[in-house]
């Protein structure tokens, strides 16, 4: 574990933007692509931060900023966990950060809660690895470290870029950093990463005769570099035009679709 590095964020506020938890937005916000926003001071409803965009997943996070000495609270983090949870009916992960060791009673107690409550848990610490996954989150992103204000303010820290460096250069590094974007974009998680998948999936596919073949029958590899697209004007400008009036919206279509399904005899 690189200590000064450690060091140095725990003289960070523990709030705000300019804070620890301002840090950890922008860190994440780098690595999943989605948009954090930093709750309100007072109640927080066990979140210091949350990504609840259209089409995004659901994430939860809680910061926190503590010294060497100051212990967890077990009670105190289950209860915000069961907070959240019934706050965020649709949640599907649920984040801590911490800025020392979580105990593994800790963790094991977290873990079996969200899968009692059908979500996702996940933990970045400074116990959790050489390098932890703390560091590796602040490595993978070093302009942002060096460039945060709190950061700046400082004094002495005008050798975290050596620091991040160091982190950077390490073997494990990149093990640690694949782990991390797993575990905020796994497919399984929520149904925005299982439609980029999707999508990712189906523009791979329409690259290979023989992958379109396999999966629908017929050769339609129309993102072959060695396919030539005949483009037939009306024909394309017909399904634009009833994709662009399309007046119904999926939701209501699901839930007639559920309806249909759940008469007897369909």
């Amino acid at each position: 574990m690189n200590t000064d590095l450690i060091e140095i964020l725990r003289k960070l506020n523990p709030a705000g933007l300019e804070g620890f938890e301002g840090l950890i937005a922008q860190l994440l916000e780098a690595l999943t692509g989605q948009r954090f926003f930093l709750a309100r001071s007072g109640s927080q409803a066990g979140r210091d931060m949350s990504s609840h965009s259209y089409n995004g997943n659901i994430i939860a996070v809680e910061c926190k900023r503590y010294d060497k000495s100051t212990e967890l609270d077990e009670r105190e983090l289950l209860g915000e966990f069961v907070q959240v949870s019934r706050d965020i009916i649709d949640l599907e992960l649920w984040v801590l950060v911490a800025s020392k060791a979580i105990p593994s009673q800790l963790e094991d107690s977290l873990r079996r809660e969200a899968t009692a409550r059908g979500v996702e848990y996940f933990s970045l610490s400074t116990g959790d690895g050489s390098p932890s996954s703390l560091e590796v989150l602040c490595a993978s992103f070093p302009e942002i470290v060096i460039s945060h204000p709190g950061i700046q303010k400082i004094p002495q820290t005008n050798k975290i870029k050596d620091l991040l460096e160091e982190i950077t250069q390490n073997p494990q590094t990149p093990q640690k950093i694949a782990e991390l974007r797993t575990a905020f974009t796994s497919s399984l998680l929520g149904y925005e990463n299982w439609r980029e998948a999707q999508n990712n999936w189906l523009l791979d596919c329409l690259t290979s005769e023989n992958e379109t073949r396999a999966q629908f029958g017929q050769p339609i590899n129309i993102n072959d570099t060695q396919v030539k697209l005949i483009e037939r004007e009306d024909a394309l400008a017909a399904l634009d035009g009833w994709f662009q009036n399309w007046k119904i919206p999926i939701m209501y279509l699901l839930c007639w679709v559920k309806r249909v399904m759940a008469k007897p005899g369909v």
